[in-house]
């Protein structure tokens, strides 16, 4: 590993070490480090700056998506708020939570898992026929390989604390806490935090 891939590994390592240690630590200082955050946000600031302008700071910035994905950690009447699983270090952590927001118009699918047998089939019609191995009855036209997961419709209803979702909406979401979604993909149950114990 070369020099400056080291540096970038020891000031994200810092940066991740410093933020562990305030949320800890700092409730238990004596007056004498009152002004802790302030000099802790300069040096995370600091580290910010320097990590962004260098080789590797593209790594960390923002990209512009219309979708996030999390595990439900609440649900009050139209409103979910979902915990992110991974959020870019060098952003605001409180993004790591957002607030979503259901409207008359959003749509929310179930994603269920096809039968491993049909499932089967399809990839060996599929493989056949980008080989030019067809037979008289089967589909010649599919580009694209069949997909595991199947779309079932869904309401609010079935939507469950632990459930890990998908949440998609018209404008960029990256650095918005709170937004309406415009479509909700609930992942197979094998994806939630319920089936997963090191989510917990």
């Amino acid at each position: 590993m070369n020099k400056p891939k080291i540096f970038v590994l020891i000031v994200v390592s810092a940066l991740l070490l410093g933020a562990i240690i305030e949320v800890f630590a700092d409730p238990f200082l004596p007056p004498l480090f009152s002004n802790s955050k302030k000099a802790y946000q300069a040096g995370f600031n600091a580290a910010r700056t320097l990590v962004e302008n260098s080789s590797f700071g593209n790594f960390f910035h923002a990209t512009d998506s219309h979708s996030i994905s999390g595990t439900v950690i609440s649900i009050e009447g139209n409103h979910l708020t979902i915990h992110l699983s991974f959020v870019n270090p060098l952003d605001d952590q409180t993004l790591t939570t957002r607030s979503i927001f259901i409207g008359t118009s959003t749509s929310i699918v179930k994603l269920t898992p096809k039968d491993p047998a049909a499932f089967q089939l399809e990839v060996n019609a599929f493989i056949r026929s980008q080989s030019g191995s067809t037979t008289s009855n089967e589909e010649t036209q599919s580009v694209s390989p069949p997909a595991f997961l199947t779309q079932v419709g869904a309401n609010l209803e079935d939507v469950e604390v632990g459930d890990v979702v998908t949440v998609s909406a018209p404008e960029v979401v990256s650095s918005l806490k709170e937004f309406t979604a415009s479509e909700i993909q609930i992942q197979p149950q094998f994806m939630s935090s319920s089936s997963l114990p090191f989510l917990q």
